[in-house]
């Protein structure tokens, strides 16, 4: 009777392994994949200027105040020159928000001296470092979303206008720009956040997940399931956006692969 059991159980051990219940099935699936690239991201103004003295001279009128919106071409302030002659006004170079003021009347002021700070902030220019492994693949044009911290749930669309082909030695970033509308002023600059470049993307690709990719001396290659079967299979592969891939050749729309520790004509369970 021992004897009779030992010999089911090995039967049994046996069977087993003739199976592997722990491989994943995953059919081949059309999907839109976009490959992106993450980085952060700074809002500053799109103009910014210092209106400075023309002149030595005494500030005659300083006619606007710290936070007051101004137009381009507006005065803001007028100099008496030192050695006689026309006063001299200060306009503003477009239309804006003073954020510093360093005149007074009666002050006596250089050539050259920054009187007024001025930003137009009705566009944001966003900031972005790329990571120097993510630098090749990031060029002008590409899709951008960006989100603040401070605006939690608010997306901002744009394109990549500027990327600078420099990466920084200390920071090993590459730096980018691009610029987004800001009609409402909810985005203040200096606000800092998070940032997707879409650096590819393609619409209803034939994909697989990454985690079904083997590799072996240099060959990648799934495990396709024939019957039931696992049959290593080789493929060619194209974008992926970080849990699916592209499959340009080697698997068929109707195939399946599988996810998980399988061999090479393993039988799999159902």
């Amino acid at each position: 009777m021992r004897k009779l059991l030992a010999t089911i159980g090995v039967g049994l051990w046996m069977g087993s392994a003739l199976a592997a219940p722990s491989a994943r099935k995953v059919p081949v699936q059309k999907t839109d994949l976009h490959k992106l690239v993450h980085t952060s991201v700074s809002a500053a103004p799109h103009l910014w200027a210092q209106v400075a003295s023309p002149t030595a001279g005494t500030i005659k009128t300083a006619l606007v105040d710290l936070g007051a919106m101004v137009k381009k071409g507006q005065v803001l302030a007028t100099i008496d020159p030192a050695h006689g002659g026309k006063t001299a006004t200060l306009t503003a170079p477009f239309d804006g928000v003073v954020i510093a003021r360093n005149a007074l009347p009666g002050v006596f002021t250089q050539d050259g001296n920054g009187l007024f700070t001025l930003i137009d902030a009705s566009v944001i220019k966003l900031e972005l470092e790329v990571s120097e492994m993510d630098s090749p693949l990031v060029m002008p044009g590409q899709p951008v979303t960006a989100h603040f911290d401070a605006l939690p749930g608010a997306s901002y669309q744009a394109k990549l206008m500027l990327v600078l082909p420099t990466i920084d030695g200390h920071t090993r970033t590459m730096h980018a720009d691009a610029e987004v509308q800001n009609v409402d002023h909810r985005v203040i600059p200096g606000m800092a956040g998070q940032a997707q470049i879409e650096v590819a993307g393609k619409t209803g690709v034939p994909a697989i997940p990454l985690a079904a990719l083997n590799r072996q001396d240099g060959e990648l290659f799934v495990y396709r399931l024939d019957g039931d079967k696992a049959r290593r299979t080789k493929v060619t592969l194209g974008v992926d956006d970080g849990e699916m891939v592209e499959v340009t050749a080697g698997l068929g729309d109707k195939d399946v692969v599988l996810v998980g520790a399988v061999k090479d004509g393993e039988t799999i369970a159902k």
